[in-house]
């Protein structure tokens, strides 16, 4: 992201760090764990997106008790960003899940060989080729 893109920006840090830019483009970010999620400890938590964001079944926990935490997530993210939405991009070892528009969206961000963390962000005004710009360290990212 080029260093003019961050004039007039403001840092904020509450449960996650969020950057809020003069134009109001903003994106935040969090860490997602099986802790956070409260998930099996055994589970391999880069399946997460195939199962929340995909509908994938057999990438989902292998029990009853998350069933409602599934369910829900699922409800919520149809709601708010709409299913049909979901696009699926790769750099590298790296792949990006993405939901919503312009306007708000969602990106889970999934390391191939990490099955315990999954970076979050969301966005508002950013497209996906700047998302994608950042993740790959494009300096020239808006």
């Amino acid at each position: 992201m080029p260093v003019s893109a961050l004039a007039d920006s403001k840092i904020i840090d509450a449960d996650s760090m969020a950057l809020i830019t003069g134009s109001n483009k903003n994106i935040s970010g969090y860490i997602l764990t099986r802790e956070k999620e409260k998930l099996p400890e055994d589970y391999d938590l880069a399946g997460y997106p195939e199962c929340i964001l995909a509908g994938n079944d057999e990438q989902c926990p292998d029990s009853d008790e998350f069933s409602e935490l599934i369910k829900n997530t699922r409800c919520y993210i149809d709601t708010q960003y709409g299913k049909d939405s979901l696009i699926v991009k790769n750099i590298g070892a790296i792949k990006v899940f993405k939901v919503g528009d312009l306007d708000d969206s969602w990106y889970w961000v999934v390391a191939e060989k990490n099955s315990f963390e999954i970076l979050s962000l969301t966005t508002r005004g950013f497209d996906m080729e700047d998302i994608m710009k950042i993740l790959e360290g494009d300096n020239n990212a808006d």
